[in-house]
């Protein structure tokens, strides 16, 4: 039975995952689309900023849900892990903040990654409300939070700063010419992942800078810039179809083993 046991255990633990395990939530903001990505594969889409006429681009989780504020900063609205509206709305009020394309949450604030004037990153309250400039950044396409930092990207680097605004690190990119966006961190594998506006190319980098993994995902298209994993409460993490099965297989030849002993 030891044996039978070290050799499940070996067999179990031996069984790859795909590289992005954790639900990864991506929106294109001009389409008013959101992409939900698991384990390399495009799962599923759903519409969202359908209660204003800005494109919807910074959101942040919180459990299962997830919050969406649009472009200017002045509404943001709650929905569920499907992607549906749940009704939780917040009117935000005038911040003037055009071209929020990203967000991220600490759980007791949140960043958001502004493009154009003023660019750089914004902290506010956890509805994306009163937001003020947490550091510069020129060309900031995106932000995250994740093992203590506030990480942001652009055209070419990856900044790693505390949440104060203090600089911390940076690291150098190469994405053959294409834009980064969803910049979001995936609590499973403490790496980060960004894609490749307008492609389906996602890349996956560790906190070290060393680039870990690069997928493409077939469906996965449009001008995306907001992106988060669905980590803490709400992670959803699914083992593959061939993890399932060496489990299972693994499972029966203890019984028939244990069968086999009552019958001795």
């Amino acid at each position: 039975m030891k044996k039978l046991f070290a050799a499940l255990l070996s067999v179990t633990v031996a069984a790859p995952l795909a590289a992005q395990q954790t639900s990864y939530y991506i929106l294109d903001g001009d389409s008013n689309k959101g992409f939900i990505v698991q384990n390399g594969i495009l799962q599923s889409t759903f519409t969202v900023g359908s209660q204003d006429s800005y494109p919807s681009y910074a959101l942040r989780f919180d459990g299962g849900n997830f919050l969406v504020v649009n472009r200017n900063g002045t509404r943001s609205e709650e929905y569920n892990a499907a992607g549906v509206l749940t009704g939780v709305s917040h009117n935000l009020g005038p911040q003037d903040l055009d071209q929020l394309l990203d967000g991220g949450t600490d759980g007791t604030s949140t960043y958001s990654a502004r493009y154009g004037s003023s660019t750089g990153v914004y902290k506010g309250n956890m509805n994306f409300g009163g937001q003020s400039l947490l550091f510069s950044l020129d060309d900031t396409y995106g932000v995250t939070y994740g093992n203590g930092s506030v990480w942001a990207i652009t055209s070419n680097t990856l900044y790693q700063y505390t949440t104060g605004g203090a600089f911390v690190n940076s690291f150098g990119l190469s994405l053959d010419g294409y834009r980064p966006a969803a910049l979001a961190y995936e609590s499973a594998t403490n790496s980060l992942w960004f894609g490749a506006n307008g492609t389906g190319e996602l890349y996956n980098y560790g906190l070290d800078g060393t680039q870990l993994a690069h997928i493409s995902v077939d469906g996965l298209v449009g001008n995306y810039w907001a992106g988060e994993m669905m980590n803490a409460a709400g992670t959803s993490v699914v083992p593959e179809p061939s993890t399932y099965a060496l489990m299972t297989a693994g499972l029966m030849g203890l019984g028939v083993a244990a069968r086999r002993r009552r019958k001795v």
